[in-house]
């Protein structure tokens, strides 16, 4: 009879020891472990979460007791404004009476054929034809940072959103709810009744006090073609341009104009963007 011999058991838990690992497995498993526990504790027992973007703790202490909160404003947050678009979620969300810091830079030009007409000029100035210029288009309006260009227009400056402040400054607001940012910016005030003198001309920097709960939204101050404008005359240039797009037929694709587009349509030649930061205070 043949005597079969079969492995020794502890032969391969030797050969498991003396396996090589790399020195940083048995760290990163202590490691891993270790959150994991902090991560189950914290939920279990301290009842840590995040609910809309915001850090809550607190446990109820019986059955059926409202839960008390610790709400943590978010310490700051960033966005980009850019130039031609109206109303503009920052998606920082701050309470009745919080206070915060806004810092912007950047810049914006709220008349982009004033470029063009600059380009086409130059042409001719580098040509020696400096002397025709004044049978050229005009340009007068260059890219401004956050406070704006105060140079006044020729007939649009009380249609502005906020015809003190300067022409491309940086708005702020605090709504509450959702806004479309193709919405006529007036409208999306009156719809909420708030009004212009809510509007804060931030400039570069600048602290906001929210008077209520909601979003910090932003926008560039540029004239505003509403029916609702608190000006007779730039109600009356709304009326001219809604009449005008009215006649169009839709098929004349080379001049159309959609009514619902009139209230921003001095925003659509504006370019550029503000780099915005906001911090709690």
């Amino acid at each position: 009879m043949t005597k079969v011999e079969l492995p020794d058991a502890r032969d391969s838990v030797r050969s498991f020891r003396a396996a090589e690992f790399p020195a940083w497995v048995p760290g990163f498993v202590v490691a891993a472990v270790t959150l994991l526990a902090v991560a189950l504790i914290g939920e279990r027992l301290l009842c840590i979460r995040i609910e809309q973007g915001h850090l809550s703790v607190g446990c109820s202490t019986r059955v059926g007791a409202p839960v008390p909160e610790a709400r943590f404003v978010d310490p700051g947050g960033a966005t980009t404004v850019f130039g031609s678009p109206g109303w503009q979620s920052s998606g920082f969300v701050v309470e009745a009476g919080d206070r915060i810091r806004i810092e912007a830079k950047g810049r914006v030009h709220t008349a982009l054929h004033h470029i063009v007409n600059e380009a086409t000029a130059a042409k001719d100035i580098i040509h020696g034809r400096g002397d025709e210029l004044s049978e050229t288009p005009r340009f007068w309006r260059y890219y401004s940072p956050p406070e704006g260009d105060p140079t006044p227009s020729d007939v649009l400056n009380e249609c502005k959103l906020k015809p003190a402040a300067a022409w491309g400054a940086l708005l702020a607001i605090v709504i509450s709810g959702d806004v479309d940012e193709s919405s006529d910016p007036i409208r999306v005030l009156r719809d909420r009744d708030l009004g212009e003198t809510e509007i804060l001309a931030c400039g570069a920097s600048c602290a906001l006090s929210s008077p209520r709960a909601g979003t910090v939204y932003f926008i560039v101050n540029d004239a505003v073609l509403s029916p609702l404008h608190d000006e007779e005359k730039c109600r009356g240039f709304y009326k001219n341009a809604r009449d005008w797009a009215s006649r169009r037929d839709r098929g004349e694709l080379s001049h159309f104009i959609p009514t619902e587009e009139l209230p921003l349509i001095f925003y659509h030649d504006n370019i550029g963007f503000f780099s915005v930061s906001m911090t709690t205070l």
